[in-house]
């Protein structure tokens, strides 16, 4: 989360998640993805943060992806999203 605190408090972009959690090193085999787009999303604005994301644009491209790459996403909050 250090990251993403330096990222918030220099008004960088972010750009250390991935759509749907998707991705990983290919030099760590079975290792998981970064954190998913859609949850750190969520999580920053549940905190307060404004990150000026459309959470169902969010949803929309993780749908998207999921269906041209047909592989598990990660995302808690896509999973929920899903099912609603």
């Amino acid at each position: 989360m250090l990251n993403y605190h330096d990222i918030y408090v220099n008004a960088e972009y972010i750009n250390g998640a991935d759509l749907g959690g998707l991705g990983g090193c290919p030099y760590a085999p079975g290792a998981s993805g970064n954190v998913a787009t859609d949850d750190l999303n969520h999580f920053l604005n549940e905190l307060g943060i404004s990150t000026n994301i459309d959470q169902l644009k969010l949803f929309e491209a993780t749908q998207f992806i999921q269906k041209k790459l047909n592989k598990p996403i990660s995302s808690h909050v896509f999973k929920v999203m899903e099912k609603a």
